[in-house]
């Protein structure tokens, strides 16, 4: 069901009433043409009424429209300035559970992603540090349901609900970016390396390993939706995964 602010609302029973009021009148004028003087006198002082009234009515109009907001708006207070503890205060167990990667690893991805163009800009006010944009995109992404609410993560992180947004589509931009870098087909010469890993860990001929993982989706996607239907149950997305490390 769709719900309106109460501003709306007023602004839609306003432009109602003199719509109506207008109808009214016009058809008061074509029914009324012909009758006799004796009700002239009435008529006007009827007339001048619903002027009156239709004045009224576009005068509170114009008001609601030149106030965006019915009452005053107010200061929201922010959470104490967390991104130090999240940081350098949780040991890497924690860290993961946070952020689905271990600490080290998110800083190798904060030095490759720091320099995509994404992050610069030519503003007086400069944004906030990569780690704190990737650490808001990485907590969105490893939540799922009510807890992936962007105003739950806007007031963890001290940030407007709309930069949640912004930060999480910088951080896929830069992500990208280094698709062509980290995933590609192996050469020659790199299978054969990777063949003799394998066969060291006793698995004589192979060349990688390959599996398949289902990415759960909130809710199906507005086009084909139900493509996404899984056998699990669930809205997601089918990923095969080859994998050409042998050790980790």
């Amino acid at each position: 069901m769709v719900r309106y602010s109460q501003r709306k609302e007023c602004i839609k029973a306003l432009e109602n009433a003199l719509e109506n009021n207008i109808t009214s009148q016009a058809i008061m004028d074509a029914f009324g043409a012909n009758d006799d003087d004796s009700s002239d006198e009435a008529d006007s002082d009827s007339s001048s009424d619903e002027e009156d009234l239709n004045t009224d009515l576009m005068f509170y109009l114009q008001a609601v429209h030149s106030q965006q907001y019915f009452g005053p708006c107010r200061q929201l207070a922010l959470a104490p300035d967390n991104s130090d503890w999240l940081m350098n205060r949780l040991d890497d167990q924690a860290f993961k559970q946070e952020f689905r990667m271990s600490h080290s690893s998110f800083i190798k991805l904060v030095e490759r992603i720091s320099s995509h163009t994404v992050f610069q800009n030519n503003s007086n006010n400069p944004q906030r540090p990569v780690q704190e944009q990737l650490m808001i995109t990485l907590k969105r992404f490893g939540c799922y349901g009510n807890g992936v609410a962007v105003g739950f993560l806007a007031r963890f992180f001290r940030v407007g609900q709309g930069t949640v947004e912004l930060y999480t589509n910088r951080c896929i931009m830069a992500i990208l970016r280094l698709k062509s870098g980290m995933l590609k087909w192996p050469n020659a010469d790199e299978r054969k390396l990777t063949q003799k890993d394998y066969a060291d860990e006793g698995f004589d001929g192979c060349v990688g390993l390959i599996d398949g993982s289902l990415i759960p989706l909130f809710d199906a996607p507005s086009k084909n939706g139900s493509d996404y239907w899984s056998r699990k149950g669930f809205y997601a997305i089918a990923t095969l995964l080859i994998s050409m490390q042998a050790s980790h």
